[in-house]
């Protein structure tokens, strides 16, 4: 038995030097640059490509067998422009001799430097980087690109160990000849230790890129622990780090992403767990699922955004923020799903303070659904000026111009300070409590822009207030001591008081009709309509004040004009509108009223006279009846 041991040894011994004679013999008597020619035909057969392979072919011996290559490319299809496809100046391979007759391959290492690869897409939509030969040419895209579930079924014949791969001072250029765009990944690097099946293994890649319209440069690295198991088709990448810093023209901002993802191609699935995250200044924690991988990816998860300041975000991403003064701690919290045609997003924001445009709201919160290219906001909550906001809106994106539609209600918010905030440049302002209802839509990417395009109506209601900038008592009192020759006593207050102020409005590309404008004073009830241009800031107004008689006034203009409408037009710019009174509706109004006197005058004595004619002619019923019908017929002369 042992002597039958002893012989099985050396038989052993002897095929395992034969083999490495076989090797040493292939090494040293056969030139590998004698498969060139062979290596390039097959490649033109199956690709119809010019494989170029202009360097040299070198053997390396035990106990790795390896092969270094020169440079190597593969030529551009017919119809593009002259150049390769792809290159690299050199590889380098090796492979352990013996593992080999146990179906297992040991690897010294793989090097593959300066690789270089041009992507083009011509102005016809063909691209250069589907590999087939020309007898191919009508394969069907599924049957050019499918992959089937029996072939990516098969187990692995051999195991195998790669000490190292490494990819070195890589480039790829990427060419849209049909948008015109263009982008580069520099520097590639790749590199992996102790790549094996069923063994964890670091991976880190790193880049640098380029893109043009718009004009964008940065950099990306990305780090994990990779464990491979192709048998069971389960792959995970454990404490995955990817950090990217990103300059495109304006904006400036990195973004830095960890955590752990799990991929079963068998079931189709793969879950990114324990996910952190921090684009520019935003936070935000999630988890994500992915369905049907390899048929018709669909992609769910969700995402806890941690308290940021939205203004400097937006100004890290190159947006204008001179309209946002203050837009502290957002929040929020969402839950998406996407698939290849659709993405929907519902969640919850929070904003504890924004100033936009001077107005102050705080503690606003948002509940908020995105589906089919609908956004819809509802409710969307605040307060403001000791009030609150209540409001809905949706905004469409399925065009190039968004298309926007707001319902929103104003309660109780205190008018002073709000305009002093929204209008502190203009003459006239509203104090008092409000409440504003507005049902407007528009479309646009551009305060300008929306503005011109604002349509809807308006419903409003202020309570004991006043109306700064304009003194309505004050202008008809003017006016009436211009017109009486009178001196002007009445001192200007700046402001009309009124215990309630309504109106509707309809708006139309950016201009506010209002035709039923009520204010009611203490001394005046006013009327009033007219137009606001809010696009080009302009007032074009005209009230009608008709003074209230009241027996304890002393003033003459409210004994003279009381119930008389008194004509004042507004017109201008919104921050110094010219304010005047109809100066001629007051005289002929003072004048009316003397004549209606002298009438009655005329028509007294007349009576008088035809009394004391008819004395003690007529009987004193008879009388009357004639005093009075004489009366009427000189009243409807006189009104002739």
């Amino acid at each position: 038995m042992g002597k039958l041991v002893n012989w099985f040894i050396a038989l052993i011994g002897a095929v395992v030097l034969l083999a490495i004679a076989g090797v040493v013999l292939l090494t040293t008597f056969l030139n590998p640059n004698q498969f060139k020619p062979m290596i390039q035909e097959q490649v033109k057969k199956q690709t119809g490509r010019d494989l170029i392979m202009d360097g040299d072919l070198a053997w390396s011996f035990f106990p790795y067998l390896g092969l270094k290559t020169g440079h190597i490319a593969l030529a551009n299809p017919a119809g593009f422009t002259s150049g390769t496809f792809a290159e690299m100046s050199g590889a380098t391979v090796g492979v352990k001799i013996l593992p080999l007759l146990r179906k297992k391959i040991e690897s010294s290492g793989v090097l593959l430097s300066g690789v270089k690869l041009n992507l083009i897409k011509s102005a016809n939509g063909a691209t250069n980087w589907v590999l087939v030969p020309p007898t191919a040419a009508q394969t069907t895209a599924a049957e050019t690109t499918g992959v089937t579930a029996t072939s990516q079924s098969k187990a692995v014949d051999f195991d195998f160990s790669i000490s190292s791969i490494d990819v070195e001072h890589a480039n790829i250029h990427w060419q849209d000849d049909v948008t015109k765009q263009s982008g580069d990944i520099q520097e590639f690097e790749l590199h992996a230790k102790d790549v094996a099946f069923n063994h964890t293994f670091p991976l880190a890649i790193g880049f640098e890129f380029s893109a043009k319209k718009p004009q964008t440069v940065g950099k990306l690295n990305f780090s994990t622990e990779v464990t491979l198991n192709p048998e069971k088709k389960l792959y995970t990448f454990k404490e995955m780090a990817i950090t990217t810093a990103v300059n495109q023209e304006n904006k400036k901002f990195t973004i830095r992403l960890t955590g752990n993802v799990e991929a079963d191609l068998q079931q189709q699935i793969a879950r990114c767990m324990d996910l952190n995250g921090q684009m520019a200044n935003v936070k935000f924690t999630g988890n994500v699922t992915a369905n049907h991988l390899l048929s018709a990816p669909q992609v769910a998860g969700r995402v806890n955004l941690q308290p940021f300041d939205l203004r400097e975000l937006m100004q890290d991403l190159g947006q204008d923020v001179s309209a946002i003064q203050v837009a502290k701690n957002a929040s929020g919290d969402f839950d998406f799903s996407a698939s290849q045609k659709s993405m929907n997003v519902q969640g919850k924001t929070q904003l504890d303070d924004l100033q936009l445009t001077k107005i102050k709201l705080h503690r606003i919160h948002m509940t908020m659904n995105y589906e089919n290219a609908l956004l819809t906001v509802n409710p969307l909550t605040a307060e403001l000026y000791e009030g609150n906001l209540q409001s809905n809106a949706n905004v469409r994106l399925t065009g190039e111009v968004p298309q926007i539609a707001v319902n929103a209600k104003l309660l109780n918010v205190h008018a002073e300070p709000l305009m002093k905030d929204l209008a502190m440049g203009n003459k006239l302002k509203v104090t008092g409590i409000g409440n504003v209802n507005v049902q407007v839509t528009t479309q646009g990417t551009s305060a300008d822009t929306i503005l011109k395009n604002l349509n809807g109506t308006s419903q409003f209601n202020f309570n004991n207030g006043a109306v700064q900038g304009m003194d309505i008592g004050y202008y008809v009192e003017t006016a009436y001591k211009l017109a009486t020759h009178q001196d002007i006593r009445h001192e200007d207050a700046g402001q009309t008081t009124f215990g309630n102020l309504t109106g509707t409005a309809v708006i139309r590309n950016g201009v506010v009709t209002n035709n039923d404008l009520l204010l009611s004073s203490p001394r005046f009830d006013t009327k009033g309509q007219g137009t606001i241009d809010l696009v080009n800031q302009r007032i074009d107004y005209r009230l009608e004040s008709a003074i209230k008689s009241t027996s304890n006034d002393p003033n003459n203009s409210a004994r003279d004009l009381a119930g008389i409408p008194i004509t004042l037009t507004i017109i201008g710019s919104l921050q110094d509108p010219a304010i005047n009174v109809d100066k001629t509706a007051i005289i002929k109004a003072i004048a009316e009223k003397e004549m209606q006197k002298n009438k009655q005058k005329v028509i007294e004595k007349a009576q008088d006279k035809i009394k004391n004619i008819i004395k003690d002619k007529l009987p004193e019923d008879i009388q009357k009846q004639v005093s009075d019908k004489a009366g009427e017929m000189l009243k409807g002369f006189l009104n002739k």
